[in-house]
Parts: structure tokens; sequence; C-alpha cells
């Protein structure tokens, strides 16, 4: 499932194959991890937007 957020971030930057092949592995798995922390900042995003509707 985690590939498919990778192969749209390649669509929308317009990354071809070639490139994906080039960079290799090492650089999939930086693009995963930017992918968690994307996520995460996300959350933590959601949760000020609730906290400031609270108060």
């Amino acid at each position: 499932m985690a590939f498919f957020p990778f192969l749209w971030l390649c669509k929308m930057k317009g990354v071809g194959s070639k490139d994906v092949a080039r960079y290799g592995s090492k650089s999939l798995f930086a693009i995963f991890q930017g992918i968690i922390a994307l996520e995460r900042n996300r959350d933590a995003y959601e949760t000020m937007k609730n906290l400031e509707q609270r108060f």
C-alpha cells in the first residue's frame, strides 16, 4: 500500500521511471520516511486546528 503514494508523488513531480531506477532503493527508503513524516505532520496539524477551534 505504501508504494502507491510514492508513485503518485512521482507523477506529481514528473519523475520518470529511469530516475527511480537511477536513485535506487536508498532514496526510496528516504522517500518513504518523508511520506511517513508528512503523515505525522498532517496529524499534528489536524490536532492543532481542532485545539484552536475549541478555544
